[in-house]
């Protein structure tokens, strides 16, 4: 007797055990919902990175034709029309969208204005349906008419009135102000979510409420007429949806690249240097993490004072793309000292911090775009007229003069541009204030979005994306400001002088003169700041010569070190 007691709760307890574990499906017995591998995937990725290929564990069975990925914020949950979080089929995730084959990028999923940034994390659940089935229940139900009852779409007065949910009488007009007008318009699942929303008013869609909503149609089933898309009987629209199966991604920091699938933004290593910069002293060759893809065959950097807002042209804190701190700078390779580096009236003092951004474009590509912007013709009329119509259409006046503004910052053509510090102008021109990386971004957005509009013969190549850039505003290498050194150079070396510089026969020559005994060290390292050649040369005095064989490097930008143990100074050399 004591044995059958613990049965009984025992059995009850696998029972529900099962029942939440079961997966959801309609309509056969043979109906079985695909079902992903689970797990979290084991890198970030960035949100305008593509996700990887899902894999199902178990395929979905014949009558379930059509298998899509749902899109879930993870820990973000679904609201109901009182602002609640939803508990319809048990609640749920919020969700963001749905995509075809599960191969999408982050940014491209929002939905009630939630979409995904960096720490965020999206799951992936796999649905199984019949599109065709869909769309002519959708078809039948906006547009049938069913004999004695008038159109179908009035049907759902009676259900309103029926469930209690007022709201549901609205049905037809919620599909048609989300433009679903007949079957035709419902092409993927992401159109399947519009419809199910109406049918049950939801405000926000769930993993869980998706389930609900069409446990309710198929509950529904026998009351809807073979005329207005039924076939007479319940658990007529078949689904699987295993809501326990899913597939986790983390959101990673995002590297803002243009133009094809293939651009790679050059990153730094997100970090703080060790020891402060003082004011006189270069920055230490930075080293890029990832490089730039071909595509982008310049890579500078450039230079941000932290905590110290982009202003917009009425002084208030810039928000264009999301603003950020202002940029008082760029430099070829990152080498610099911080006292050259002003803009704006803002200059780095002691107890400042500044950050360098890797960013990568085509130079090349930038200078024929200008000059044929600031001196083109197109049909007769100057290309410059072109800012004109942007000014209109963008409802930004100050546009319409960017031709006088660039030329005004000394910039007429392509040769008065060779650099990202000589390009600087021109993006402080396009957002008419302070540049910071959001608003840099910003304008080379709208170059590219404006392709099209751009003729040939004003530098456009008549399509969109045709300037490619990449930029990662999340890595980012800072710098704290120290006082300056007493000396500008080397505090115990009065001469430093190499040659011949581009290097020709293989042969470096260096020669410096010492104030004084001292020990110094030659460094030579590559432009990934790899070191290529070490010498340590003991008590030193007076003039020194010395070569450094490069015959085995290859051809490229270099640079070499020498320090004295208290500073050091950098050469940048070329190896042909």
């Amino acid at each position: 007797m004591k044995t059958t007691c613990f049965l009984k709760p025992l059995m009850l307890l696998l029972f529900l055990s099962n029942y939440l574990m079961a997966q959801n499906k309609c309509c056969s017995s043979i109906t079985i919902a695909p079902e992903l591998v689970q797990g979290i995937h084991g890198t970030p990725i960035l949100t305008n990175q593509n996700t990887t290929a899902p894999v199902l564990a178990i395929n979905a069975s014949a009558d379930l034709p059509n298998v899509a990925y749902v899109i879930t914020k993870k820990n973000v949950p679904a609201l109901n029309d009182q602002g609640q979080p939803d508990t319809l089929g048990g609640g749920g995730h919020v969700v963001l969208g749905a995509d075809e084959d599960g191969v999408f990028t982050p940014d491209s999923k929002m939905r009630y204005g939630i979409g995904l940034a960096e720490g965020d994390s999206l799951e992936v659940t796999a649905v199984g349906y019949d599109l065709v089935m869909m769309q002519n229940l959708t078809d039948s139900l906006l547009n049938g008419v069913s004999p004695g009852s008038g159109p179908c779409c009035g049907m759902f007065a009676v259900m309103a009135a029926v469930l209690n949910n007022p709201a549901l009488a609205g049905f037809c007009d919620s599909l048609n102000s989300v433009g679903i007008y007949t079957g035709s318009d419902v092409t993927n699942f992401e159109d399947v979510l519009s419809v199910l929303t109406a049918f049950y008013m939801l405000e926000q869609l769930s993993v869980e409420s998706i389930v609900a909503s069409f446990n309710i149609m198929n509950a529904n089933g026998a009351f809807i007429s073979v005329e207005c898309g039924g076939a007479g009987m319940n658990n007529f629209v078949p689904y699987g949806m295993h809501v326990n199966r899913r597939y986790v991604y983390a959101i990673g920091a995002t590297a803002n690249t243009c133009c094809s699938g293939i651009t790679v933004a050059p990153e730094l290593s997100s970090g703080m240097h060790g020891t402060l910069i003082r004011t006189n002293e270069s920055t230490p060759i930075p080293v890029l993490a990832v490089n730039a893809s071909v595509d982008l065959p310049n890579v500078e950097y450039l230079i941000t004072k932290r905590n110290t807002a982009a202003l917009d042209a009425l002084g208030q804190a810039d928000t264009t793309r999301g603003g950020g701190d202002v940029v008082i700078g760029a430099d070829e390779d990152g080498v610099f000292m911080p006292m050259d580096k002003t803009r704006y009236g803002l200059t780095l003092a002691v107890g400042d911090t500044f950050e360098l951004t890797a960013v990568g474009y085509d130079l090349v590509a930038f200078s024929v775009l200008m000059d044929s912007l600031l001196n083109g013709m197109q049909g007769g009329s100057p290309c410059c007229d072109l800012f004109g119509f942007f000014a209109l259409g963008l409802n930004k006046p100050y546009l319409a003069g960017f031709c006088d503004s660039v030329n005004n910052a000394g910039i007429t053509g392509a040769m008065d541009i060779n650099n990202m510090e000589e390009i600087l102008p021109i993006f402080d021109v396009f957002s008419n204030s302070q540049t910071s990386l959001g608003s840099m971004l910003a304008a080379l957005e709208f170059l590219n979005a404006s392709g099209s509009f751009i003729s040939p013969d004003c530098g456009g190549i008549s399509a969109n994306d045709f300037m490619p850039y990449g930029m990662h505003l999340k890595k980012q290498y800072a710098y704290g400001v120290d006082n300056a050194l007493v000396v500008r150079d080397l505090s115990s070396v009065s001469l430093f002088v190499v040659y011949p510089n581009p290097v020709k026969d293989d042969l470096l020559n260096i020669n410096f003169t010492t104030q004084k005994e001292v020990d110094v060290v030659i460094r030579l390292f590559d432009a990934l700041g790899q070191e290529v050649h070490h010498q340590v040369l003991d008590q030193v005095s007076g003039n020194f010569n010395t070569t450094i064989a490069t015959q085995h490097l290859s051809a490229g930008v270099y640079y070499l070190e020498l320090a004295d143990g208290e500073s050091s100074k950098v050469h940048k050399v070329l190896v042909n």
